[in-house]
């Protein structure tokens, strides 16, 4: 779904862990599956964190590298 964020102009763009589950995976244990919900979470309150000037998406390797670096200002 990032692209189509992307596209629609989205300024902050955090990817999740899948369409179906945005904020989990039923494959996780429920000690991983919280690690994942925490982490998706902190990444969003970062990026509400960080000035931006055009669409930007916050990731991580485990989720989807950072495609744009915050915009300096």
């Amino acid at each position: 779904m990032t692209p189509v964020a992307v596209m629609v102009g989205a300024n902050r763009i955090v990817p999740a862990a899948g369409i179906i589950h945005p904020l989990g995976s039923i494959e996780l244990s429920p000690e991983d599956e919280h690690a994942l919900r925490r982490r998706i979470v902190e990444r969003a309150l970062a990026a509400l964190r960080t000035e931006v000037v055009q669409p930007t998406i916050f990731g991580d390797d485990a989720l989807g590298a950072s495609k744009n670096p915050p915009a300096a200002t």
